[in-house]
């Protein structure tokens, strides 16, 4: 916005499109305004990423993949609400877009709890990376199956979990999961 300081206009101060009025030295100057170019930090850096090989995924998917998205789309989300994908292309770009949450339980004895759109695997790895337990092909697109959360009691074993989402973007996480001490006292 332009300010004028005096009735006939002579004398301007601020922005107007693409120039500023200044004073320089008691004199008016023009000059154009230029935007500073910030450099992106490496989240967003990562997670354009991630947008770019979300998009590569979801156009690389068959015909027949593409019209199961549509039809499970359509069946779980009828009608629109704040907070969720608007089409089922957004929805489908969320597998690569999204991280898997894992939440540990206070209450009951150390549950994990994963979500995610669609988890294809999950593993639990003792301290050697030996595998403790596994779950396979908890989401198909095929048989028009994703599963968004599982819960589950770890092994005594477990240390770590490795969590596989349908893409096949593997995750591992740490349990740091405390182990209960038992103290004896002499009766």
């Amino acid at each position: 916005m332009v300010k004028i300081q005096n009735v006939f206009g002579d004398i301007k101060k601020g922005k107007q499109d693409n120039a500023i009025y200044q004073l320089h030295y008691g004199r008016q100057i023009r000059r154009v305004a230029y935007k500073e170019k910030i450099q992106p930090s490496l989240r967003q850096i990562n997670q354009r990423i991630r947008f770019k090989d979300a998009v590569l995924w979801v156009n690389s998917l068959t015909s027949p993949e593409k019209t199961n998205l549509k039809k499970y789309y359509s069946k779980s989300y009828q009608s629109w609400k704040p907070g969720q994908p608007s089409t089922w292309y957004n929805w489908a770009k969320t597998f690569i877009m999204k991280k898997p949450e894992l939440n540990l339980s206070a209450s009951s004895p150390y549950t994990y709890f994963i979500n995610h759109p669609a988890i294809l695997k999950i593993e639990e790895l003792d301290d050697s990376g030996g595998v403790v337990y596994t779950s396979n092909n908890l989401s198909n697109i095929t048989a028009m199956v994703f599963k968004d959360h599982f819960s589950k009691d770890p092994n005594t074993d477990t240390v770590s979990l490795r969590v596989t989402t349908l893409p096949g973007i593997v995750f591992e996480y740490d349990l740091d999961v405390p182990q209960p001490i038992i103290i004896s006292f002499p009766c």
